[in-house]
């Protein structure tokens, strides 16, 4: 039993400091940039500006095949994963 306590109380102190972490960081960017104001925002619609082609599609798929590749390789190679 007292080894779910201390993963408890890892898991709460990590999120502490995740929590913390973020916090801090928001706070400098809130100062840096002061409140939202609405000359900020951004109204542009990126969507329906974008036109697809073959040639964003090649590179998405071939991004995506590589990080699918390198997360495939640490697993089999450092985390003995078998797939």
């Amino acid at each position: 039993m007292p080894t779910r306590a201390v993963s408890a109380l890892r898991w709460v102190l990590r999120a502490t400091v995740v929590g913390l972490a973020a916090g801090v960081v928001a706070a400098l960017v809130f100062l840096a940039l002061g409140p939202p104001t609405r000359a900020r925002i951004y109204e542009t619609d990126e969507i329906a500006r974008f036109s697809p082609t073959l040639g964003h599609g090649l590179v998405q798929f071939c991004g995506e095949t590589f990080l699918l590749a390198v997360v495939a390789y640490f697993a089999r190679r450092w985390l003995r994963v078998r797939l």
